[in-house]
Order: structure tokens, then C-alpha cells, then sequence
């Protein structure tokens, strides 16, 4: 069972572990955090949202870990959902990538869309088709060949993060997709973790906050590369 961080009468706040689907693709996977929360609070069956994935406001790639809130009920769902789309959802991710990013702090405004040749998601320059999509981030840590840092996103596209940096150049670390073979990977998985999840209470509009540590492999690795997190 997926450690649960916080949990009322409407939802469930979890700690999702890398390697673990949200909700089952088109090969119908049974082991993802959907089917154990389902288990655990058969309620969000009918919480609302599409049928394969119901109660599920926002996502984590596979391969990502960290804080997700998930609706028990109807209404937990379209107040989080609309949340979600009016961008007043606080999130934020220690990412590490290749390289060693010009400046301090920046935003990527690339936009998004799908591959018609590859499958996966190919950024574009602003204003040249697909969906617009902002990820801003600020350097917490340096060494010759990474960059630690803090993002922030100001839209939830698919793939958003790792598609971002890697169009800039400086691909997250660990990421097999969007990767480049000028790097070396080593790392023991991919390099990004929701680290920080805020939002009003669906019931109570009380702003609530919840904060995640760093998990102890991607820790390790960062004391292989002489680098150290920061809160």
C-alpha cells in the first residue's frame, strides 16, 4: 500500500513511489495507485471523472515520485479539478538535469504537443502550435556536469517537465525517453519529485499544505555527484 501523508472524509493525500502508474493505460495494468487506493476507500469508485481512473485530479509519470491528492467524492473532485485548472494548486519538484544551466533562475515557455512520428510529447516555440506550457525553475545546486533544482509549473501537459528540458538541452537525469547520448546514465531512476502539494480543503477552503523529502536512492545519488538537496 502506497504511504498515505493525509486522509479525511474527501480525500486521500499519498506519497506515489517511482515505478508505480497512476491509473491503468490501454494495457489494462492491475497493480497501480488507483487500484490500491480503491481498495483502501472503495468511495472513490464513484467520486467522479472518467470511468478508468476515477477520482484522479492530476498525475505523476510512472517513473516520478511524490505528493498526489486524490478525491473521494464528487465534490471533492470538481473542487480540486477546478482548482487544478485555474492554475491555484501550489506544486513543486526537486528535479536534477545534465549540464550546467546559464543562470539562476528561468522559465520555459516551449509548447507542447504529441508526436505524430514518435508517440511521445515534442516541445515547439511559443506561438508555433500545440499547447501552451510555462515550467519555471530556480538553482539550488551545482556541480560541474548537473544542476539541482526547484520547478514550479504553471500548466499540467503530459511529460511537461522532462519534454521542457530536454528541448532546452539539459535533459532530466535518469530519464530514458527524452534523453540524449551525450550523457552518461547512471542514475537509479528518473530524477523528479513532487515535493510540495498546497490547495484549499474542498470542504473547508482551508489552504493546506503538504511537504515530501527526497526519497533515499535519489539522496544517495546526489552524495555520489557532490551535490546536496535544499528545502
Amino acid at each position: 500500500m502506497v504511504p498515505i501523508v493525509f486522509e479525511d472524509a474527501e480525500i486521500i493525500v499519498v506519497e506515489k513511489p517511482s515505478g508505480l502508474l497512476v491509473h491503468p493505460s490501454v494495457q489494462n495494468e492491475p497493480d497501480t495507485l488507483l487500484a490500491q487506493l480503491t481498495v483502501h476507500a472503495p468511495e472513490i469508485a464513484t467520486a467522479g471523472g472518467e470511468e478508468h481512473r476515477p477520482g484522479i485530479v492530476h498525475r505523476l509519470d510512472k517513473f516520478a515520485s511524490g505528493l498526489m491528492v486524490v478525491a473521494k467524492t464528487p465534490h471533492a473532485f470538481s473542487t480540486l479539478k477546478e482548482q487544478f485548472q485555474n492554475h491555484t494548486i501550489q506544486k513543486r519538484y526537486v528535479v536534477l538535469v545534465y549540464g550546467s544551466l546559464p543562470r539562476e533562475e528561468g522559465t520555459l515557455n516551449f509548447s507542447i504537443e504529441r508526436s505524430k512520428r514518435s508517440g511521445r510529447m515534442a516541445a515547439k516555440p511559443a506561438g508555433s502550435g500545440g499547447k501552451e506550457s510555462i515550467t519555471e525553475y530556480l538553482v539550488t545546486g551545482r556541480s560541474p556536469y548537473y544542476t539541482l533544482l526547484l520547478v514550479k509549473t504553471g500548466s499540467g501537459r503530459t511529460h511537461q517537465i522532462r519534454t521542457h528540458f530536454f528541448a532546452f538541452g539539459h535533459p532530466v537525469v535518469g530519464d530514458t525517453l527524452y534523453r540524449s547520448d551525450h550523457w552518461t546514465n547512471d542514475a537509479p531512476r528518473l530524477f523528479l519529485h513532487a515535493c510540495l502539494l498546497g490547495f484549499e480543503h474542498p470542504t473547508t477552503g482551508k489552504h493546506i499544505e503538504f511537504k515530501s523529502e527526497l526519497p533515499e536512492e535519489l539522496k544517495q545519488y546526489l552524495e555520489k555527484k557532490h551535490l546536496q538537496a535544499h528545502s
